[in-house]
């Protein structure tokens, strides 16, 4: 699995050493290479398996993506194999002015040198590179800034809040922080992650219409999208190509015929449909 995430590496077995550089390098690689894709939902192929053989079969093996479950389950297990000890947590979106209930997000963090990082490959418009476990600390990546800020509940546990502005753009509707989501320094338990599952894959609209998106080296973002994701009825035909050049580009959307999806498909995010229209 490992030249997925190291491009440059004279020797894929060779050893990584778990430093911040190859971690780096694996949020980094990991972000571009492997695109979100909710496909397995969205055409009901099935459950979503997130132990370690059905991750690297999925995700590597095949050259498909996933849902954030799957994605940083992926990192997480490369981590662990290197030597590093991520810790994942959950994550309540900001959706429609406000905040999920339950948890429908997972993240890694990760310890390294005795700072703590956030690593997230899983969420889409969201950081490329790593961001410190900092509050009120501005990182500005293609043209885009993050920051965390920190409080603390009625019952004394620290939360993070991710916050994303666009530096690029002019708009107001750009330039203002953003809250993307939510975590709270408690690792994620079993049940949780079950609930979590059962939800997205059963009880949101998000399952039931195509999403793949990939971000690009540039600071744009390159996506397919049907349905719910493009302002449509659930499950309604039709899809659109999304693409931003950069950050500061304004998105172009290109229709895609049900004919076209799987040249589309292949030809900017490598996934391969077989001749059933699922992935090969």
């Amino acid at each position: 699995a490992l030249p997925i995430f190291v491009e440059d590496a004279k020797d894929p077995h060779s050893f990584l050493p778990p430093t911040l550089k190859t971690l780096e390098k694996l949020q980094m690689n990991h972000s571009f290479h492997i695109p979100f894709d909710n496909l397995d939902m969205s055409l009901k192929l099935g459950v979503l398996r997130l132990d370690p053989d059905s991750v690297y079969k999925k995700l590597v093996c095949g050259k498909r993506g996933g849902v954030c479950f799957e994605m940083n389950h992926c990192i997480m297990y490369a981590l662990r194999a290197l030597g590093f000890n991520p810790v994942m947590h959950p994550a309540l979106l900001w959706t429609n002015n406000e905040w999920r209930q339950v948890a429908t997000h997972v993240l890694n963090i990760v310890e390294v040198d005795g700072r703590k990082w956030l690593v997230d490959v899983g969420f889409g418009n969201n950081f490329v590179e790593l961001l410190p476990l900092v509050a009120d600390v501005e990182s500005t990546q293609l043209g885009i800034s993050f920051k965390l800020t920190e409080s603390c509940d009625d019952s004394e546990v620290t939360w993070f809040t991710l916050h994303r502005k666009n530096n690029a753009y002019n708009n107001t509707d750009y330039c203002e922080w953003v809250q993307l989501l939510k975590f709270r320094m408690i690792p994620m338990t079993l049940m949780e992650l079950d609930g979590a599952m059962d939800l997205i894959q059963n009880r949101l609209d998000f399952a039931k219409d195509h999403f793949v998106s990939k971000p690009t080296p540039e600071g744009g973002r390159i996506s397919l999208l049907s349905g719910v994701h493009i302002g449509n009825p659930v499950g309604s035909a039709g899809c659109c190509l999304c693409i931003r050049s950069t950050s500061s580009a304004a998105r172009e959307q290109i229709s895609v015929s049900e004919e076209d999806k799987a040249h589309v498909l292949k030809k900017h995010f490598g996934i391969v449909l077989a001749t059933d229209g699922s992935p090969e």
